[in-house]
């Protein structure tokens, strides 16, 4: 859509004309979906973009942000290539070209009309598709947890399934990216409940995530129970 508001017009402007989606007028690079009613689908360059840039504080930006489903294709194995060293097996990592499920891209189109349906409710004059190329952000799910094995290597617990004892607390073991940008008091919310999952697990403890009013880390009894502890 338009560039963010608060950042400076050159950045602005190298942005818009950062896409996967061609030129407009040229070439779609392949690009599935539509417009949904945008002006214009693509990089901004020319006339396009001198008229973007002609007044920066008139501009607003939605970034659509999306989970992608987990692919199959990729994945982690043993090598057979090198030897096992003295930490054992080496690990091989396989990725392969993106191929987006119908699933991913019905969820990205629907949300890419609900922000040109927004923007023009804004009264909006002219709206720009810009569709940045994919691009790594706060990654998720590469150990994701689940209910079934076929789909997971954590079980609901976050403890993985075929070594005991091993638990996954950061943002790999998210199921998808409902975090969003930004997701860290999503991570902070599965730490502390994974930590209560091993603690009633393997220590015969009670849960208390459910029953005890959070307390923030920076709180001063946090400071003084350290102290206390001798911990400091």
């Amino acid at each position: 859509m338009l560039e963010p508001v608060g950042e400076t017009p050159g950045l602005r402007a190298a942005l818009s004309a950062f896409s996967a989606a061609g030129i407009p007028g040229y070439y779609d690079n392949g690009l599935t979906g539509t417009g949904h009613g945008a002006d214009v689908v693509g990089r901004l360059v020319g006339t396009d973009l001198k008229e973007a840039m002609s007044n920066v504080d008139r501009l607003l930006n939605i970034d659509v942000f999306t989970d992608d489903d987990v692919e199959m294709q990729n994945g982690i194995s043993l090598s057979s290539s090198y030897p096992p060293d003295e930490h054992g097996a080496v690990p091989r990592i396989e990725i392969h070209y993106r191929s987006r499920s119908a699933r991913t891209i019905a969820n990205r189109e629907f949300l890419v009309s609900k922000a040109v349906e927004l923007l023009r409710a804004l009264g909006a004059k002219k709206v720009y598709r810009i569709n940045k190329p994919p691009f790594v952000i706060h990654s998720h799910s590469t150990m994701r947890m689940g209910l079934s094995a076929d789909d997971s290597v954590l079980d609901p617990s976050a403890e993985a399934r075929w070594v005991r004892r091993l638990f996954v607390a950061d943002n790999s073991a998210l199921a998808n990216g409902i975090g969003g940008p930004n997701p860290t008091l999503t991570t902070q919310a599965l730490a502390t409940r994974t930590a209560e999952r091993i603690y009633t697990r393997y220590f015969g403890g009670k849960p208390w995530v459910q029953n005890e009013t959070p307390v923030s880390s920076i709180d001063p009894i946090v400071t003084r129970a350290v102290v206390e502890r001798g911990l400091a």
